[in-house]
């Protein structure tokens, strides 16, 4: 949270004095290498530098997968990526590849994991988390009520 002190002196208002109180928008983001090739789970942790997040609240961390280095020739097995131990000064991400080991890729499993981590949010944005209890074979849905268009 940001205090700002305003004071001015106008024609119109007179002298005034007010105090503004809002949220920051904290973000880091980055890229974190792993290796998929000698199992099909990997996690590691990554340290927010530097560690600027508000002890009171809630870091959020979005994850997404890609191959940065891949030339583009092998269609790689699908692979999911979450967060756990979400706090503000780290937290662990991890990868898991679908097809158990049943073909080495030529990059030796080298997988890239590309994250936000942030609190507060942009004006106008929504953020939301959705607990997957079983997730590990099939389909499972759950739906998501965004508020309305303000």
């Amino acid at each position: 949270m940001v205090n700002i002190l305003i004071s001015s002196e106008s024609p119109l208002l007179g002298n005034f004095t007010s105090w503004f109180t809002f949220l920051a928008f904290v973000l880091h983001r980055g890229r974190v290498p792993l290796k998929l090739n000698t199992s099909d789970v990997q996690c590691k942790t990554v340290t927010f530098t530097p560690a600027n997040f508000l002890s009171y609240m809630a870091v959020r961390v979005e994850t997404s997968i890609n191959y940065y280095n891949s030339n583009g020739s092998f269609v790689h097995d699908a692979a999911v990526s979450w967060a756990e131990e979400i706090s503000v000064s780290s937290f662990q991400v991890c990868v898991l590849k679908a097809g158990r080991l049943d073909r080495l890729t030529p990059d030796s499993g080298l997988t890239y994991v590309d994250y936000i981590a942030y609190q507060s949010a942009p004006v106008g944005s929504v953020t939301h988390e959705q607990l997957l209890s079983d997730w590990w074979e099939g389909t499972t849905c759950k739906t998501i009520a965004l508020p309305a268009v303000r």
